[in-house]
């Protein structure tokens, strides 16, 4: 009879022993998928704040670039209706007498990067399919033509726009693209979408928009 309980305890603890394994792995691996889980929320997090900085200073070169531009020196003007990716200004560089000294002719265009041409193809394997840069021009179409790059990765058309000939994001202006100028009146409206890779690919966006005020 004591053999016989010595064995059923013995059995017990073996019994007791198997499912604190279980248990023990059980609690490892929802640990290690909480893990798994807070370090993709933190890489996710850190590249929207990263894509974040550099759409508004991106946003934020245009906007110091476009104060000194003269409201009467911006062509095509008016800025056709459905908006426009890039337009020609002069800027005001002082006084002369009196009177306002401009600078040489000037465009601020969105253009495709040259990583990554328009097919509907991710060329430079970044993850963006035809993504497009912001340059400014000096003296563009010259022989003098410098070209200074502003921004990177924008996205071919704005936010919630796609090119349907239909005002999809809502705001009056149809098929906008990635970078879009509206002047109202003597204000020049600035839109902006910049893109980037998430982890696991995902795609993520940044919009941003601000006015500024033309000289007259």
């Amino acid at each position: 009879m004591m053999k016989f309980r010595r064995k059923r305890e013995a059995g017990m603890t073996l019994l007791e022993t198997t499912i604190g394994t279980m248990l023990m792995l059980i609690s490892i691996g929802a640990t290690f998928r909480v893990m798994q889980s807070t370090g993709e929320h933190t890489a996710l997090t850190k590249k929207h704040s990263t894509l974040n900085q550099r759409a508004n200073r991106a946003l934020d070169r245009m906007v110091n670039i476009l104060r000194e531009a003269g409201l009467q020196t911006i062509d095509p003007a008016p800025l056709p209706a459905l908006a426009s990716s890039s337009f020609n200004f002069r800027r005001a560089t002082g006084y002369n007498n009196g009177v306002i000294t401009w600078g040489p002719p000037e465009r601020l265009e969105m253009l495709p990067s040259p990583r990554d041409p328009v097919d509907g193809i991710d060329n430079d394997d970044n993850g963006l399919i035809d993504e497009n840069i912001i340059v400014l021009l000096t003296n563009p179409g010259m022989p003098d033509e410098v070209r200074q790059v502003l921004a990177t990765d924008i996205a071919p058309y704005l936010e919630g726009e796609n090119p349907n000939g239909w005002d999809d994001n809502g705001n009056g202006i149809e098929d906008e693209r990635g970078l879009s100028f509206e002047l109202q009146e003597s204000v020049l409206v600035i839109r902006m979408t910049m893109q980037a890779v998430g982890p696991g690919g995902t795609l993520l966006r940044r919009t941003v928009n601000t006015k500024v005020t033309c000289r007259n």
